[in-house]
């Protein structure tokens, strides 16, 4: 099964770059994935930063390249709105485990 139809169209891959649809939540105790919200078909992202002068952006594209084990994540669209698409660069293998890491937050959310 293609990653573009595992997660509702919150992951799409074009080529070797795969985006993301967040919902962010500034301002948290613990930041991290907390799982997946269906009706917007976003995951929930949860980072300790306040939303002052990008940090907020630039601690939830660090959350996802280490959850998600790839290098450089940015703001692909939403800086300055809690909905946001973060884009990373994928390599070869990158597909499947990232699936598998995605899907055990996508389940949550259920």
């Amino acid at each position: 099964m293609k990653m573009d139809s595992m997660f509702e169209g919150a992951l799409r891959v074009r080529g070797n770059k795969a985006y993301l649809d967040i919902e962010a939540k500034p301002n948290s105790k613990h930041p991290g994935i907390l799982g997946f919200e269906p009706w917007r078909k976003r995951f929930i992202v949860a980072v300790k930063a306040p939303p002052d002068k990008g940090k907020a952006n630039k601690e939830l594209c660090e959350i996802i390249e280490d959850v998600l084990g790839v290098k450089g994540a940015g703001l692909d669209s939403g800086q300055t709105s809690h909905q946001k698409t973060v884009s990373f660069l994928l390599k070869p293998g990158d597909h499947e485990r990232i699936a598998s890491v995605l899907t055990k937050y996508h389940n949550k959310g259920k």
